[in-house]
């Protein structure tokens, strides 16, 4: 009886074995739980993330890219066409030009703009911190992109370096707001000497959130 008990534990051990066998030849890596959402296809899958052991690419739907698409926005600078653009009967043909015909089309009302707003405070432009005139900066409004300057700190503005990229922190609408009505020294309209408070939309980055290494790299808001 011994015999045979021994016998029964000895075949029970080896089809437990074979069963944990490399039957794959794998190495004995286990597989990861298939994932239809890392925008790879990969697992089986007959597409990015459908088909296989995922959802049936048929019944994914698909997206039609025939036909004429159409620029509505440009936005580059945030806020500079949409809040001190020019007027609201041509910010459509602003929104939709390329930035090799801006300056040569839209340049002058920028300017205009520029002049417009100092006028109704009953100020005249006075050059800014980079010392450019009215016409410099219109021009420079008017080209809509965002310029990258790769032997330059990446910023926004930080007092000297301007517009060679932009960080995550750099309050753009207050960079553009001083060189508009900052003056030489940035601080025009500061809200004294009877001059309203231009300078600033006093809204601010949080410094306690802090930057994070993986999209969308801000930190929740508190």
């Amino acid at each position: 009886m011994k015999i045979f008990k021994y016998t029964i534990l000895s075949l029970f051990a080896v089809a437990v074995l074979a069963s944990c066998g490399d039957d794959d030849d794998n190495g004995n890596v286990v597989a990861a739980d298939p994932t239809c959402s890392d925008g790879i296809q990969n697992q089986g899958e007959t597409g990015v993330d459908c088909g296989g052991p995922c959802t049936p690419c048929e019944d994914m739907g698909t997206v039609d890219f025939s036909g004429t698409f159409t620029q509505v926005d440009i936005m580059g600078r945030p806020g500079i066409n949409t809040v001190l653009g020019i007027s609201d009967e041509r910010k459509d043909d602003f929104n939709d030009s390329t930035p090799a015909e801006q300056g040569a089309n839209f340049a002058a009302e920028f300017t205009d703009m520029i002049n417009g707003y100092h006028t109704a405070y009953g100020a005249e432009y006075e050059n800014n911190i980079l010392n450019l005139t009215a016409d410099q900066m219109g021009s420079i409004l008017a080209l809509d992109v965002l310029q990258v300057a790769p032997n330059a700190p990446t910023t926004y503005f930080d007092g000297e370096n301007v517009l060679t990229g932009r960080n995550l922190t750099d309050d753009v609408v207050d960079v553009s707001l001083v060189l508009l009505f900052g003056g030489a020294n940035g601080d025009r309209f500061d809200g004294d000497d009877g001059l309203p408070e231009l300078v600033s939309d006093n809204v601010g980055f949080d410094s306690t959130n802090a930057i994070t290494t993986s999209f969308p790299y801000m930190a929740p808001a508190n």
